[in-house]
């Protein structure tokens, strides 16, 4: 039995052979070519169909969006399980074990979408594409190399999606901001996550208004409600409208006495703090304490979030 049995034997075939080339450059992509793309918010174009090794042009005619959503997992995976993320980006479990939950959450993806049946077998694939996407073969390759190879092989918004997270999360707000507006230009309906995330660029750049002129018409369904309400509250905080933030606050409060939990929520906006992030405005504490003498409540805990 090989490492990768429950990968298709032609996938995995073709994979160590790209892996194996020093000279395979349909996933390993210079970093100047990078770079260069990410000036101009964009992942790099499609890949040609000349000018490849044989394996590549293979892959390409074979199993390219297999690979492609293959490179997708890889990017959602490694930023759920970065250290720095927990709270950054999915603090949305009710528990607090964020990390854990998604790792189940993935790795059901993945034996749906690839027919993958255990945790070590996806993980083994990953490690196999990893090293042809590594530019050296060795070093295991970044979220921005993830999404630019994927979006080489079937370009998507899913890929522009992670590059322009891990840019926001890498302190360049306004790279990802661009590359989520572009997005949001070439496609009708993008899925909630990445409203979300644009949401998140702009509060990191301090444009408090655009973040919450994209929350407010963020559509979610009802799991995701408690964040919005959160996130709105927190948001009106920042810019001084109290009588917006209580418009939150008596529907977030709803929310909790329904069932819901913000302590994951308030954590993360603590952690974030501590990890100098976010900060509060000068004004948000005072909009905050007022809101949370008049509902009182779960409002009480974000206030001290933001003391």
């Amino acid at each position: 039995m090989t490492e990768l049995a429950a990968l298709h034997p032609e996938i995995e075939g073709l994979l160590r052979e790209v892996a194996a080339d020093p000279q395979s450059n349909l996933l390993r992509l210079p970093r100047t070519g990078l770079r260069h793309s990410l000036r101009r918010a964009e992942l790099p174009e499609r890949a040609p169909t000349t000018g490849l090794r044989p394996a590549e042009r293979e892959l390409l005619r074979t199993c390219r969006h297999e690979v492609a959503y293959l490179l997708l997992l890889a990017c959602y995976r490694q930023q759920i399980t970065a250290p720095q993320n927990r709270y950054l980006v999915y603090s949305l479990n009710e528990s607090g074990e964020v990390a854990a939950t998604l790792e189940r959450r993935w790795l059901a993806l993945a034996s749906q979408k690839l027919g993958l049946m255990s945790g070590r077998s996806i993980l083994n694939a990953m490690a196999l594409l990893a090293r042809c996407v590594s530019p050296d073969g060795h070093r295991w390759p970044s979220v921005l190399e993830l999404a630019a190879a994927s979006s080489r092989l079937d370009p998507s918004n899913t890929a522009h999606n992670y590059a322009a997270l891990e840019l926001i999360l890498a302190h360049q707000p306004a790279s990802g901001v661009r590359m989520l507006e572009k997005s949001r230009l070439r496609a009708l309906h993008l899925p909630a996550m990445h409203l979300v995330n644009l949401a998140f660029g702009y509060e990191r750049m301090g444009d408090f208004e655009k973040a919450h002129d994209v929350l407010v018409g963020l559509e979610w369904p009802w799991n995701g409600q408690l964040t919005k309400c959160f996130m709105g509250l927190t948001l009106s905080a920042q810019r001084n409208q109290e009588a917006q933030a209580a418009r939150w606050a008596w529907e977030l409060n709803e929310l909790v006495v329904g069932g819901g939990d913000i302590r994951p929520h308030v954590e993360g906006l603590k952690h974030r703090r501590r990890a100098g992030h976010w900060r509060p405005e000068p004004t948000a504490p005072r909009v905050l304490s007022q809101v949370a003498r008049k509902v009182g409540g779960c409002i009480e805990e974000v206030a001290h979030g933001f003391a």
